[in-house]
Formats: C-alpha cells, structure tokens, sequence
C-alpha cells in the first residue's frame, strides 16, 4: 500500500511540474472567464459579412420582399460560394406570372434584376 501511494505522489508531482511549466512558457493569451466572448467574436464577424454584403448588394436592405404570388429572399451565392459578401437572391413563386412580379417588383424599386445571382424556386421550396 505504501509503494502504490509512493507512486500517486510521484505521478501527481510530474503532473504538476508539466502543468507549470505550460503556464510559465505559455505565449501571452490573456484568459477569459467570459462565456459569450467567443459569441461575440462571431456577432461581430457576421456584422462584418452583412455590411459587405449590404455594401455589394444594397438590395438586402429591403429584403425579404413578401408577395401573395412570390417571396424574395437573399442567401449565400451558388456561382461564388467563397466569395466573401457573394450572395443570390432566392425567388420563391409558384407559377411564371409570379416570377414575373417578382422580376417587376426589383426593378420597381430602383434595382437592376442582372446585377443579381437569381435563383427561383417553387413555393413549397423546390428548385425550378
């Protein structure tokens, strides 16, 4: 029984030496005992990406646009999926009459329908 708490003694002493080391030889990081600071750094970073994207696209401001024939919507770009700030806009209509609106309702309000990655899909969420 001895040599067995001699030997707890001796591991439980390297372990603190290793760990003390570590702290001592650590780069300078300073510690946190904020739980939401690492929520925070990505808020922010995701802040970051919209005002990109609003700066590109200034049609996402008024986003989403919802109609009785269509929904519009603004996502991550298909043709530039790395781009930081690429988006599409997602143009939910059921029938073509309600993709024309949809069309009409962009240009209506002061924005060029072919400055725009334009994806449409059905209403109930299937590409077309």
């Amino acid at each position: 029984m001895k040599n067995q708490r001699s030997f707890i003694g001796i591991v439980l002493g390297i372990i603190l030496v290793f760990f003390i080391g570590f702290v001592l030889t650590r780069p300078n990081t300073k510690a946190t005992t904020d739980p939401f600071q690492g929520e925070a750094a990505s808020g922010k970073a995701f802040d970051q990406q919209v005002s990109t994207s609003q700066k590109s696209s200034p049609i996402i401001s008024v986003l989403p646009a919802v109609d009785p024939e269509f929904r519009i919507d603004y996502g991550q770009s298909v043709l530039f999926p790395n781009q930081s700030g690429a988006i599409a806009l997602y143009i939910k209509a059921d029938t073509p009459d309600g993709r024309v609106q949809a069309v009409a309702w962009i240009r209506n309000n002061g924005f060029d329908p072919s400055d725009y990655e334009i994806i449409f899909t059905d209403l109930q969420g299937g590409n077309q």
